[in-house]
């Protein structure tokens, strides 16, 4: 058995903001070839670590979900109000995913992860950063789509990830090309 957590961008560096395109598919296809190598060769996922976020996270919540694994889904959310500033399907859509989740987690209000002079449940940048630390702090495998490029909140989890001992392999998709890459492991 196995943890995984989950890391990726946006839906403006990926195929757009209407997920449920088209353009997608390719991409949930290739996180589902993901998901069976992970179980080939590390057995059950046991827990699934995802910050909930809009694309990437939100393609990978589905795609387990709807997979029917019997997997835990935590929901780590960085503050209470992520999605105060989002759309109104996008909102939805967020709801949706924290009712199926089987743990929701609110990452500033837990002492190791809280943001020192910030106030809780409000925006801050750091608490991205935190957020993920939990997840790759109890994950040993972290599912990315990231394109490479060296800066953002996906680089910064990957470049966490790739110093933990806890995490023995990183496996990429890469948006550009669908390419699935060895990160580390």
């Amino acid at each position: 058995m196995i943890n995984i957590a989950f890391t990726g961008h946006r839906p403006n560096k990926i195929y757009g903001y209407n997920i449920y395109s088209k353009q997608y598919e390719p991409l949930r296809d290739k996180l589902l070839e993901v998901f069976s190598y992970v179980e080939d060769k590390y057995g059950e996922i046991l827990n699934a670590y995802n910050g909930l976020a809009l694309g990437f996270d939100t393609i990978a919540f589905e795609e387990l979900y709807f997979s029917k694994r019997d997997t835990n889904i935590i929901g780590c959310i960085p503050f209470e109000k992520q999605a105060s500033k989002w759309n109104k399907e996008s909102v939805e859509v967020y709801n949706i995913m924290k009712s199926k989740c089987d743990e929701v987690v609110y990452v500033d209000e837990l002492n190791k992860y809280k943001v020192k002079n910030t106030v809780i449940g409000e925006y801050n940048v750091v608490k991205m950063m935190k957020r993920n630390e939990l997840m790759i702090d109890n994950s040993n495998v972290l599912i990315s789509c990231w394109n490479h490029e060296k800066k953002g909140g996906t680089w910064q989890c990957i470049r966490y990830a790739l110093q933990q001992d806890n995490i023995v392999e990183i496996i990429n998709i890469n948006p550009n090309t669908l390419e699935i890459e060895i990160l580390k492991g």
